[in-house]
């Protein structure tokens, strides 16, 4: 009914709120029910003056229902988690119990928390005099300084007098004006001193008078039951002190169907500070039956437990700030508008999470207090005569289309506009207004920072409407980018500083000739561009700024700067110098491919102009009388425009040299399986053997400050067998996947591969050996590339490897043998051609053709430990004898002529290799075997770790 889902399904729960409840009950117990233990409950003494703090320390385990006296020093009075069980000492519920439990009653044993603000800090005054079931005046002036003194700032008051009460501690509403002239007489008559202030609290009216004004505190009154068109008479002190409105909110009570309950009083002359709520309240304490029960008393506690809500959203508000957000926001029943019978409405905790709805009451002063990096958001729209004030450190955003007519001022942190804002605005020296995307605003006067932002990322150009005159003092700096538009209906006044940033997409494509492009238009520009003290750019990748012009025309005067377009190939050379030494070829590589890009895309007869970015089609579909390159203009212009910092980063992922390096890694590891076949021959002894192993390899590849890294894991099974009194033959089939990453780029390669080999033992002359492998692959890629755009692409290909080497056996110690090898092996790589997909800035490949011979030296020792056990250790080199270059000619996906080529990492010529194994036979045929090696050299290393196991036949 009153909308409070959305603020608990946002996670508010009250947490770090302190809330006062003044009321009464039988006893001092409402901290004995587990839904309120832990929380804070005062009493008083006979002279309802000196306050005693209650706190039970434990859970109260013999149901004796003893108290532990506390001072009412905060440090004593602790909190605590516990929640007992044994509730037998509690003679009766009383009002204080349901009061409180609505505002912050906890979750027991898994049932739902009863509360509004179950993590609230509650100070439960009991004001009971012990004797009598009687509220005090005197209990309850000491209870709100108390509480004024402990720093709560929400108090809940269910209970008053009206005009039917006439106690000596109470008023009549017939009097009530003149009882408040006595209450404020000592003290607005200049006697502000400690006695002055001890007089004015004597009484109700002075009292809250007081706290309302200088303790910032909100009270909220139920409006009591007695049929009445006035409410109690305890909220009518705005009434005759208009300023204490702030602080004073009044609760009617209404029904299920929102009409007013028949024994609610009325809002009545106190209707502009008073709104309703459900008077109707179900409660359930451990151990008891839910209790029924009706009346104003529990609709107050259901406001005092949004307040707690909204506090803890915006801790910064003021009792002014609480009161206007809890009133506006209110839901309008009855009659339209604020009416005597039901105030404001309706009460919409939902609602009321977004902030104010109306500035009904003058200026909403919003001192949001902490830092820049803090932002808080009003999602309402916002009417009302009044306007905002800004000011402290952080942020305050703005996401409804606003029509207060008030001024906004804005004197410290920042204001955001996301909508329109009717509002004229002035920004002094210490703040900043943000204008987010195409908002707008009435007339303009700054001498802080006008900062035009960015929401629409697909880079469309936004405008900024000023539904007035702009007055830019020479205090103030105007920050703003290519593309984005200012537009002034009335005169535009220019000084202070101009911050411009050419990076973003909004500006274009830029050609070679450059553009001008406008930031500022306005009916007339009362003073030169060169009125701005201070003109600063940041300047694009490809971007650069070359002067400010000024233009009139028909419709009015107009700023543009004039944009000129650097060579990439020239700028990534530039930025190669200061490029780590891995990534030097691949930026200038990069810078060149762009460049081709922009030369095609010049000569196009697409005029290559914001127009054409805009009506050019997304992807490469045709349009008549335009080539298919509306995506790539834009792809191209993010490039232009992108912060040149990012230079080295963004070159680099145009090389797409991920493609090459991990073929390359690829080529390497085949290598290492079919040396694994060849160190098979040396060993296979008589007979057939079925073999079946596992390789796991795991390389990194490191040179002036760039990594690669390697992983990759090949099962393979095969046969072999004496096929001669001297000769051995093998084969296996092998699958296997390894993994490619470097620098935003990822590559997975599966692949499956025959090897073969055959080893001729000559006698004391040596022996000969011939290695056969051939295996197809498919690699898929994952990168980013341009400004920030991702592509996507899979490459098939085959590799074949021949091999002939040549060794002798040279006996070594009693039983071990050494053996030194040397030859040859070729590599023959073919790669089909390929698109990305996913960016104009994806790379499309040609076909790739390239051989490599390798030239292989080493030595093996082996030495048995047994009849069944031999180790092996091995040493040698690896040397490509031409160049490896995998490098894939072809160019972007967004074009149709340009030409380029991917880049490479320098992958070692010389490789170095090493290993350890041991050779076992188990018996009844079966055998296995253990290595590890190494390749690499001062750049690379890959380790690779291989078991296996065999049966003689």
């Amino acid at each position: 009914m009153i909308n409070l889902k959305p603020a608990i399904e946002a996670g508010y729960t009250g947490r770090g709120v302190e809330v006062g409840i003044v009321d009464t009950g039988e006893s001092v117990g409402s901290i004995s029910f587990p839904e309120l233990y832990g929380r804070k409950e005062h009493g008083y003494n006979e002279n309802y003056k000196n306050y005693t703090a209650y706190m039970r320390k434990e859970a109260p385990e013999d149901g004796d229902g003893k108290d532990i006296e506390a001072s009412f020093d905060d440090e004593a009075v602790i909190e605590t988690e516990a929640k007992p069980t044994d509730i037998r000492h509690v003679k009766e519920i009383g009002h204080i119990d349901v009061v409180s439990h609505i505002i912050g009653g906890r979750s027991v044993d898994g049932r739902p928390a009863g509360g509004i603000a179950p993590d609230a800090t509650l100070h439960i005054m009991n004001t009971h005099d012990g004797t009598k079931n009687e509220i005090m005046s005197a209990a309850i002036r000491n209870a709100w300084v108390k509480l004024g003194e402990r720093g709560v700032r929400i108090v809940n008051n269910s209970f008053g007098t009206t005009s039917r009460a006439g106690t000596a501690d109470h008023f009549q509403i017939a009097n009530s004006e003149e009882q408040y002239r006595q209450a404020l007489l000592a003290y607005s008559g200049g006697d502000k001193t400690d006695e002055g202030i001890r007089l004015m609290q004597q009484s109700d009216y002075g009292n809250l008078s007081y706290h309302i004004r200088n303790k910032n505190m909100l009270f909220i009154f139920s409006a009591s039951n007695d049929a009445q068109a006035q409410p109690n008479t305890l909220t009518l002190l705005p009434f005759y002190e208009k300023d204490a409105q702030k602080g004073i909110i009044t609760v009617a009570g209404v029904d299920r169907s929102g009409e007013k309950f028949n024994g609610s009083n009325h809002c009545g002359i106190t209707a502009m500070w008073c709104l309703s709520a459900p008077y109707e309240a179900s409660v359930r304490f451990t151990r008891t039956n839910p209790i029924q029960i009706a009346g104003t008393s529990f609709s107050a506690p259901i406001v005092t437990g949004t307040a707690a809500l909204l506090l803890q959203k915006y801790p910064w508000m003021s009792n002014d700030n609480l009161r206007t957000t809890l009133l506006t926001t209110a839901q309008d029943i009855g009659a339209v508008g604020v009416d005597s019978k039901f105030g404001w409405g309706l009460l919409d905790a939902g609602k009321a999470m977004n902030g104010p709805a109306s500035f009904p009451f003058g200026d909403f002063t919003a001192d949001t207090k902490g830092t820049s990096d803090i932002a808080y958001s009003f999602r309402n729209d916002i009417s009302g005569t009044g306007g905002l004030i800004k000011k402290g450190g952080s942020q305050l955003q703005l996401h409804g289309n606003n029509t207060y007519t008030g001024k906004t001022i804005i004197e410290g942190g920042s204001l955001v506009l996301y909508g329109n804002n009717k509002s004229d605005m002035r920004v002094e020296t210490k703040g900043a207004l943000i204008y987010n995307g195409a908002a707008s605003g009435g007339s303009l006067n700054s001498d802080g920072i006008v900062y035009l932002a960015d929401t629409d990322r697909s880079g469309a150009n936004e405008t900024v409407h000023i539904k007035g005159d702009l007055q830019l003092g020479g205090e103030g700096t105007l920050y703003t980018r290519l593309g984005k538009l200012l537009k002034v209906d009335g005169t535009a006044m220019t000084g202070g500083k101009l911050y411009m940033s050419a990076r973003g997409k909004g500006a274009g494509y830029l050609n070679r000739t450059g553009q001008r492009v406008p930031f500022l238009s306005a009916a007339k520009i009362g003073r030169d561009y060169s009125f701005f003290t201070n003109i600063e750019t940041d300047g694009g990748l490809l971007a650069s700024l070359d002067s400010v012009e000024k233009t009139a025309g028909s419709e009015g005067d107009t700023l543009s700067y004039y944009v000129r377009r650097g060579n990439a190939a020239r700028t990534a050379s530039a930025a190669a110098h200061s490029a780590p030494a891995g990534l030097k070829h691949a930026v200038e590589q990069g810078g060149s491919n762009l460049e081709n890009l922009m030369v095609e895309l010049d000569a196009s007869e697409s005029s290559a102009t914001p127009e054409t970015v805009e009506t050019a089609a997304a992807d490469r579909t045709d349009m008549p009388g335009i080539r298919p390159y509306g995506a790539t203009f834009r792809a191209a212009a993010a490039v232009q425009h992108a912060n040149a910092a990012d230079g080295v980063r963004i070159f680099n992922s145009l090389a797409a040299t991920v493609y090459a390096d991990s073929t390359a890694a690829h080529a390497d590891m085949q290598g290492r399986r079919l040396k694994a076949v060849s160190d098979g021959l040396d060993h296979n002894g008589t007979g057939l053997r079925v073999i079946a192993q596992t390789q796991q390899d795991g390389g990194t590849w490191e040179q002036g400050g760039v990594e690669g890294k390697m992983r990759g894991s090949t099962q393979t099974v095969g046969i072999a067998a004496k096929t001669g009194e001297n000769t051995t033959a093998a084969a296996t089939l092998g699958m296997g996947r390894s993994t490619w990453s470097e620098n935003s780029a990822n590559a997975k390669t599966d692949s499956i591969s025959l090897f073969a080999g055959i080893r001729h033992d000559a006698g004391d002359i040596g022996y000969l050996k011939g290695l056969f492998s051939y295996g197809r692959y498919k690699n898929s890629i994952s990168r980013s590339t341009g400004a920030d755009e991702h592509a996507e692409g899979s490459v098939n290909g085959t590799l074949m490897q021949l091999g002939a080497l040549g060794g002798v056996n040279v006996p070594f110690a009693a039983t071990g043998d050494l053996t030194v090898e040397s030859g040859l092996r070729y590599d023959l790589l073919k790669q089909d051609v390929f698109a990305e997909k996913g960016s104009a800035l994806g790379w499309s490949g040609n076909s790739l053709t390239e051989g490599t011979l390798v030239g292989l030296a080493g030595l093996k020792l082996s030495q048995p430990l047994s009849d069944k056990a031999v180790l092996f250790a091995t040493a040698g080199v690896e040397r490509d004898l031409n160049g490896r270059d995998y490098t894939v000619t072809g160019g972007f996906t967004g074009a149709t002529a340009a030409t380029g080529k991917t880049g490479a990492r320098n992958m070692p010529h010389t490789r170095l290799v090493a290993g350890l194994g041991a050779d076992v036979e188990f018996g009844n045929g079966w055998n296995g075997l253990a290595r590890y090696s190494y390749a690499g050299s001062k750049q690379y290393g890959n380790h690779s770790g291989r078991v296996g196991v065999g049966y003689r036949f």
